[in-house]
């Protein structure tokens, strides 16, 4: 059995205090792919801190949440193929809880304005069960 390599990119928008999180598998190999041959995309959103953080602050935070997470969850060592993307899910969920530490409160995309979600994630949201999104 090989062990692959897996990378993460995280992209960060901003309207007033609603930062949008996008957290995107870049080597997808071990995510399955949907019917348009797409891997899921993880969005989150939070509500930042009294102070505006920028963009890069926010991703660097996010990441640090996020490989803490995966740590907990037993993510950052060898993981069987076929519990990876529940791990993943896991992780994803955690590091948004763990945003707290540096200010900021997750949201539910159920309590969230779509005309505000679609700006924040710049069209890239899913067209199905937006509550699918956290």
């Amino acid at each position: 059995m090989g062990t692959e390599q897996i990378d993460f990119e995280v992209d960060v928008a901003q309207i007033d205090k609603t930062y949008g999180v996008t957290l995107l598998v870049s080597n997808p190999l071990l995510i399955e792919e949907d019917e348009n041959g797409e891997v899921p995309y993880y969005f989150l959103v939070f509500q930042g801190p009294e102070q505006d953080a920028d963009h890069e602050s926010v991703s660097k935070n996010f990441m640090s949440c996020f490989q803490g997470a995966m740590t907990s969850v037993g993510f950052n060592e060898r993981v069987e193929e076929d519990r990876f993307e529940a791990m993943l899910e896991d992780s994803v969920e955690l590091a948004g809880e763990l945003m707290v530490r540096h200010g900021f409160k997750v949201l539910d995309v159920k309590d969230i304005d779509e005309d505000l979600l679609q700006a924040l994630f710049e069209g890239t949201l899913p067209e199905e069960d937006l509550s699918l999104l956290n």
